[in-house]
């Protein structure tokens, strides 16, 4: 479970865009003006498709029974990384030699995911309390977060935003997690949509979707979910893929949002 709540967050993920009111709404992605950047790739897109960078370390801590239950007694903390693998407009992915990615840089979301984790009839459920994640840019060519890495957006997640379901208590390798988190991007047009910086737009969001692979124990000794080691911490490795796409408010909300705020600037204009 916790194996799809990172592929979500992966899919925050870094980052893809789709227009919250309507679908397929197009987002830009302009390596040229990330700060101390030495390519120039300007890519619209709908959509970005991730994959896990090593395996996320899920560490489950159980209440004292030794057993997952429908209670949500216990508790998971999941690390992990994913990292952009292709870009997609209209559904049809761009090659990776048109990207760029691998070739004059990569992307990666690293990421950290808090929840409770239960069962719910055959599944197991770990819904996301916290979860926060940053996408990085980096030109070292080396599938690895290196020391010169570049943030360029972060996302966060409100509670109860999203959870993770791995499709039966007895098998847990396969699952999916679906998670919208809040996007923020970083200054200078290096996201942005329509021509507007997102930056500058404060309710946009990403939806993550995530597919959730290879659940192994990996604590010595430790029995396979749902039970677990009575009251300590099991832990076990999992990977991921998905995709990521950006929800972004129609023109109309946006521009009532600019009403809204002349109208707060008249009146402290009168106050004054």
């Amino acid at each position: 479970m916790l194996k799809k709540i990172v592929k979500a967050l992966a899919a925050a993920a870094l980052v893809g865009a789709a227009s919250t009111a309507s679908a397929g709404v197009l987002f830009n992605l302009n390596t040229g003006n990330i700060a101390g950047s030495t390519t120039n790739f300007n890519f619209a897109a709908d959509e970005i498709t991730i994959t896990s960078v090593g395996n996320a370390v899920i560490n489950v801590t159980d209440n004292g029974d030794g057993t997952l239950g429908p209670g949500f007694l216990d508790t998971y903390l999941e690390n992990g990384a994913v990292a952009a693998v292709n870009f997609q407009k209209a559904n049809i992915n761009v090659p990776l030699a048109q990207s760029g990615i691998n070739l004059g840089y990569e992307m990666f979301a690293v990421y950290q995911l808090i929840g409770p984790v239960g069962i719910v009839g055959t599944n197991v459920v770990a819904p996301i309390v916290s979860a926060t994640a940053t996408i990085f840019y980096d030109e070292v060519l080396d599938s690895a977060i290196s020391g010169g890495a570049i943030p360029i957006a972060t996302l966060t997640i409100p509670a109860g935003n999203g959870d993770c379901t791995l499709t039966a208590a007895s098998s847990f390798a396969d699952g999916a997690c679906k998670i919208t988190m809040a996007f923020n991007a970083v200054g200078g047009n290096v996201w942005s949509w329509n021509g507007i910086d997102l930056d500058t737009i404060a309710t946009a969001s990403m939806t993550l979707d995530i597919n959730v692979d290879n659940l192994t124990s990996t604590t010595p000794g430790s029995p396979a979910l749902p039970a677990l080691l009575p009251g300590q911490t099991t832990s076990f490795t999992a990977d991921h893929d998905g995709s990521a796409v950006l929800n972004i408010p129609e023109p109309g909300a946006l521009a009532l949002l600019g009403i809204a705020a002349l109208g707060g600037f008249a009146v402290s204009r009168r106050k004054a």
